[in-house]
């Protein structure tokens, strides 16, 4: 792979300032021209060209794409003041309705109970998404959707209450639609958001703006990251009596710690029975299930321990007499409570649900391969059942196993362990960790032996399941390059010997055919930072893969057959694939470039038609490649999931390129050899290019041409004996048939320094500009071109430059020292600059 870019100094980027700042003045005022040029400074040291001697011709391309999009964006500011000065003035009788309802509403948003105002206010006021809300306060995704749907529900229940129930035809709601009260591109932006609302109750939009505006938003009293604190159940029109005493303490309650309840659940309004439902994870009535209280947790006033509260009948009803007993309840072998649903009043009510498993006790031994029992090895228990449940279970409290620590004789037990998707986990430090599945064939006294971890080796176990909770069984696992296959419970094991060395870049990573990859990224420095000779991370694939279809036309419309289309421009996962090379089909021979393999790519067929299955949730460009002909096409950036995507080349594909070669002082280069090259790879940061079979040489006049040559995608590589290597794309040249190229001639010089400071020094060379320049060292069978170059035993090799060289610099290795040399290089010489200093 070539080297990714061409470094930067500051110095070289201002040294163009001169011709670039006139360009932009014809296309921009002046201090727009200053705010175009600090972008364009900015995206050079970001993403700078590729190729050295594109510099001038990328900067101009750069600057004047900023200068457009200033443009633009100015235009659009002058419409939008121009609508706003046609505005007819509203009457004060309609300002003031419509005041009366921002008031309204924003009293409305502001009585919201928490958890609900926070993330009302977050999504419509703040205009945060889904994910977003969930990481700023401390919740998860289903969460936030939760009380968003909620807090939307209270919302309109007390605007119909308040406007009467058809709130949104309320002159109001009318007025304030219909003329903005604030300047116009804020209230463009209500009215935007207001037309946005009234599809759901979407008024709340319009009445979170109203309410920052007003000044009445209490956010100033939010800490930065809210803290986790469970969703409080039913809003205050669908609350009743909570029943059992000391069920207000969240932290008493059992279950996910990441779901739990802030109050006891709802019961309702009526003590004289409540009603359930008992179901598995596929939502089938279980009959037969008896249900009691938890031992461990027996609420003041209710029955004694272990007495049946009620039993299922055929089809999974059951009635609890008196009042809900919250989440004190577990039901009895041969089954397991996974989760408990509590009941809701108010509008569609709905009973208590009880998710069940078929159960049973398990023990558990756990020893060496010698036979000696291991008393400090740390048994868990995961359940993966619920993650394929198909219902959301924000208000459930959910069952969780605490660890067992084995006992003198090696031994531990649990009374009730789900033979559904659950796994036990066995850690003892110096052992390799332990993954078995609990299923019915399971023996009820399990026997374990750990193996020994050699001495500085470390293992890596988990399982991967998909976006239903399944266990993925083939499924490729690997960190960074290692890579293993899950067993058909989804468990995978990673091994990494002792000495053998991780990078802390390196993702962990999981593929599987009709899933995009997941990626930890950076999980090597986890790894590196192991203060235990194993580790469990588990992998849940959630995104399927997403397929861009669509038709390849050329210039004149007719259909592109048989060309490459491939993703451009990816990151990689390992050393040789990136994430939608795992993703790709696994039977797909790889397509191979120069060397790199592509699994995600699709050929055209005779109507210009492709597909690609490989991609993730997010915008691609493509490249389209034809290797026969030789020319390349990068797309604009395509959603994954699109179909019917049309992909037009821009002009025809070949065609005669012809120019002249000519001297800083206008006159002719001779013999400057034109190769051409197309760039077939872009991944990692890195491209690789093809080379072309049409090549020229200039004449005496420095004129040159070829009669046929693929124009899209082709770059030209200008070399000679006697010329500085450079290179220059065709897509940038505004008439390929007249092409004008500056060459410089070739200098050589070496570079020789006494004193023992200056042994090991860095040679740079600067343009009158004091821009750094390209240095060239021939050695037997390469030639590196980099900005600086280092001394050996104070002296260089033979070096190349370009005649515009005017300073030698020499930087000791400590960069304490600095010492510059005037030059003046003659072509055709090997020029000796010799430094005498100590």
């Amino acid at each position: 792979m070539t080297e990714p870019a061409v470094p930067w100094t500051l110095e070289a980027l201002r040294a163009n300032e001169a011709w670039l700042r006139p360009l932009l003045r014809s296309l921009v005022d002046e201090a727009t021209a200053d705010d175009v040029l600090q972008q364009t400074w900015v995206q050079a040291f970001r993403r700078p060209p590729h190729a050295s001697g594109a510099w001038r011709s990328w900067l101009a391309r750069v600057a004047t794409n900023f200068a457009r999009s200033h443009r633009r964006q100015q235009r659009r500011h002058e419409r939008i003041a121009a609508r706003a000065t046609t505005e007819v003035a509203e009457s004060t009788a309609a300002v003031v309705e419509r005041l009366a309802l921002h008031r309204s509403v924003s009293q409305a948003v502001l009585e919201l109970p928490e958890p609900y105002r926070a993330v009302v206010l977050l999504r419509h006021y703040h205009d945060l998404d889904i994910a977003a809300i969930a990481e700023r306060v401390g919740a998860t995704d289903a969460a936030v959707r939760q009380r968003l749907h909620r807090g939307h529900d209270w919302l309109r229940q007390r605007l119909a209450t308040e406007l009467g129930e058809p709130w949104r035809a309320h002159p109001g709601v009318r007025a304030l639609l219909a003329t903005p009260l604030l300047s116009p591109p804020v209230a463009a932006s209500s009215a935007a958001a207001m037309v946005f609302a009234m599809n759901k109750i979407r008024f709340l939009a319009a009445a979170a703006l109203v309410v920052g505006l007003l000044g009445v938003v209490a956010l100033s009293t939010w800490p930065e990251r809210d803290p986790v604190v469970a969703d409080p159940g039913p809003l205050p029109s669908q609350q009743v009596a909570a029943t059992a005493a000391g069920a207000t303490d969240p932290a008493a309650l059992p279950g996910n710690p990441d779901r739990q309840l802030a109050a006891a659940a709802p019961t309702p309004s009526s003590p004289a029975s409540v009603r359930g439902v008992v179901i598995d994870v596929r939502e089938r009535p279980v009959g037969g299930v008896a249900v009691a209280f938890r031992p461990d947790q027996q609420p003041t006033g209710q029955p004694a321990v272990g007495s049946v509260l009620a039993t299922s009948d055929a089809e999974g009803q059951v009635v609890f007499p008196g009042a809900w007993p919250g989440p004190f309840v577990e039901v009895a072998l041969p089954w397991v409570d996974l989760a408990v649903q509590p009941p809701t009043d108010g509008p569609g009510p709905q009973p208590a649900q009880l998710i069940v498993a078929p159960a049973r006790a398990q023990s558990v031994r756990v020893v060496t391969t010698d036979g000696a029992p291991r008393s400090d090895a740390v048994v868990s228990v995961d359940n993966f059942a619920l993650r394929d449940f198909p219902r959301l279970l924000e208000d459930a409290t959910q069952r969780t196993w605490p660890p067992a620590t084995t006992d003198a004789a090696g031994r531990c037990h649990f009374d009730q362990v789900a033979t559904l998707g659950t796994f036990l986990t066995v850690r003892c430090p110096g052992f390799e960790s332990q993954r078995l599945p609990i299923d019915a064939a399971t023996p009820g006294e399990l026997l374990i032996e750990l193996q020994s971890i050699p001495a500085g080796a470390r293992r890596l176990t988990g399982v991967v399941t998909d976006a239903r909770g399944a266990f993925v069984a083939g499924a490729r696992v690997g960190l960074g390059a290692r890579t293993t296959t899950t067993d058909r419970h989804g468990t995978f094991a990673l091994r990494i010997e002792a000495g053998e060395r991780i990078h802390d870049v390196e993702p962990l990573w999981a593929a599987s055919p009709g899933w995009f990859p997941v990626s930890l990224v950076g999980f090597g420095m986890r790894v590196n930072g192991m203060t235990d000779a194993s580790l469990t991370q588990d992998l849940q694939l959630t995104q399927p893969v997403l397929t861009i279809g669509g038709r390849v036309l050329d210039h004149d419309g007719r259909p592109c057959i048989g060309a490459l289309v491939y993703p451009w421009e990816l990151e990689q996962m390992t050393d040789a694939a990136t994430a939608e090379d795992l993703a790709a089909p696994a039977d797909i021979e790889p397509l191979n470039l120069n060397g790199n393999e592509v699994r995600a790519f699709a050929r055209t067929d005779a109507d210009g038609v492709f597909a690609i299955s490989a991609f993730g949730a997010r915008r691609y460009r493509l490249r389209v490649h034809d290797q026969r002909a030789g020319w390349a096409w990068t797309s604009q950036p395509i959603d994954a999931g699109a179909t019917g995507v049309v992909i037009q080349l821009p002009q025809p594909t070949i065609g005669r390129v012809a120019g002249r070669a000519v001297t800083r002082d206008g006159r002719p280069a001779a013999d400057v050899l034109l190769l051409g090259l197309v760039e077939v790879f872009a991944a990692g940061g890195g491209r690789v290019s093809s080379g072309l079979q049409a090549r020229a040489i200039t004449d005496a006049n420095g004129r040159f041409e070829i009669a046929s040559m693929p124009r899209l995608g082709t770059q030209l590589s200008i070399s000679g004996d006697a010329w500085i290597e450079d290179m220059v794309s065709l897509d940038q040249m505004p008439d390929p048939e007249a092409i004008q190229l500056l060459m410089q001639r070739r200098c050589h010089f070496r570079v020789e320094c006494t004193g023992a400071v200056w042994a090991d020094a860095r040679v740079r060379v600067l343009d009158a500009a004091g821009a750094a320049m390209m240095l060239t060292e021939r050695r037997r069978s390469t030639v590196m071109s980099r900005q600086e170059v280092d001394l050996h035993e104070g002296k260089s090799g033979a070096l190349a430059v370009g005649e515009n060289a005017v300073t030698v610099v020499l930087t000791t290795r400590d960069s304490r020292r600095e010492h510059r040399v005037p030059v003046a290089f003659r072509t055709g010489d090997v020029n000796a600059v010799i430094v005498s200093i100590e």
